[in-house]
């Protein structure tokens, strides 16, 4: 049996030569698939039931969340608000990138906002610091400032 030495960066240098033919079948599939599972999460918030309500602004729908008046009206927005549209653009910037190639692995980055992220983005009218959207989630005091 006869020995091989391979010169330190010969593999390195061989898996990056076949992640080069690699990344090219690979990439348009998982692009494919992130933009699948994407276009289904922003129909499910598109058809949500708390999305419709808040876009409708107005509710006499008997699954209304408040009894009297609207959701959109308890939680506090202005008539020219559209409070659904800052999470539907943060949720559109979710992206996938290719990154590298490490070993046999490709690394790919999938880029999307945090619960965090879109709590900061959604603030209650009436009490700065506060996210609706957390509310929405946990409750919401504050029926006493809710006029319809």
């Amino acid at each position: 049996m006869s020995k091989v030495t391979v010169p330190k960066g010969a593999i390195d240098a061989i898996l990056k030569q076949t992640g080069r033919f690699v990344k090219p079948a690979v990439e348009p599939k998982l692009i494919k698939q992130f933009k699948e599972i994407k276009e289904r999460m922003l129909s499910d918030f598109n058809n949500h039931t708390v999305t419709r309500e808040l876009e409708q602004k107005t509710s006499a729908d008997p699954s209304a969340f408040v009894s009297r008046g609207s959701l959109f009206g308890f939680i506090g927005f202005e008539k020219a608000d559209n409070p659904t549209e800052i999470i539907r653009e943060m949720l559109n910037k979710a992206s996938l990138e290719f990154v590298r190639i490490e070993g046999k692995a490709i690394n790919f980055r999938v880029s999307y906002p945090s619960m965090e992220e879109l709590f900061l983005a959604t603030p209650l009218p009436w009490a700065t610091g506060r996210s609706w959207l957390k509310g929405i989630e946990s409750g919401i005091s504050g029926l006493g400032r809710y006029l319809n």
